[in-house]
């Protein structure tokens, strides 16, 4: 019945390369087993292990949740999104989606992530 009113759908995506490296670098941080561990062994060890452990290979249950696919969360096949937003462009993108449902927004324009690329 919701899909009969013609809704906005959306959602919002992270580089996975950057996703990656911020995992890394907060991993490293935060947790005691990581102290030590390059960028190659946490790719390895971390990443590719859990996600080749995983079954089946659709849900990637055994990996982290910061690090499984995104499309392990969202039917991104079965929804025909109007909006897919970007984690470096989110303000922009947000503003646009307010626009789009005529909504006003007061707030000023501030672009999060300013080392996250130009577009």
């Amino acid at each position: 019945k919701v899909l009969e009113g013609n809704p906005l759908a959306f959602t919002n995506v992270r580089n996975p390369f950057e996703r990656l490296v911020s995992g890394y670098l907060m991993f490293v941080y935060h947790f005691e087993p990581f102290k030590n561990k390059t960028f190659d062994q946490f790719i390895t060890e971390e990443i590719l292990k859990k996600a080749n452990a995983s079954q089946p290979k659709k849900t990637f249950l055994a990996m982290n949740n910061h690090f499984r696919p995104t499309n392990a969360y969202c039917a991104f096949c079965n929804i025909n999104y109007t909006v897919i937003s970007k984690m470096e462009t989110f303000n922009e993108d947000r503003m646009r989606i307010m626009q789009i449902l005529g909504l006003e927004n007061e707030e000023k324009m501030l672009r999060l992530f300013v080392h996250g690329g130009n577009k």
